[in-house]
């Protein structure tokens, strides 16, 4: 399942979308998405098609901005071998 972070104004929107989407039934996740001299940047995140879920956000009065996918987390490297354990010296 792909998941698109839909990039929005504010916290407030973001939290405002958050909260009308869940009154239709869908749900979002709000994230930061960077940060930058002018403040934070909020989106919400969503399995849901984009364009279905601006458009929901558009009767609400939330403007989007244009989504992005989200990578897949890299695979995970194996833990290294452990090194062999020295027998205990001087114990019988």
């Amino acid at each position: 399942m792909g998941y698109s972070i839909i990039p929005l104004d504010s916290y407030t929107a973001a939290l405002k979308a958050q909260r009308f989407l869940a009154s239709r039934g869908v749900r979002v996740t709000v994230e930061k998405i960077g940060s930058d001299r002018h403040g934070c940047r909020f989106g919400i995140r969503t399995s849901e098609p984009p364009g279905m879920v601006c458009g929901m956000l558009a009767e609400a009065g939330i403007r989007c901005g244009d989504s992005m996918p989200v990578p897949p987390p890299p695979p995970r490297t194996p833990f290294p071998p452990r090194p062999p354990r020295h027998p205990r010296r001087g114990r019988r």
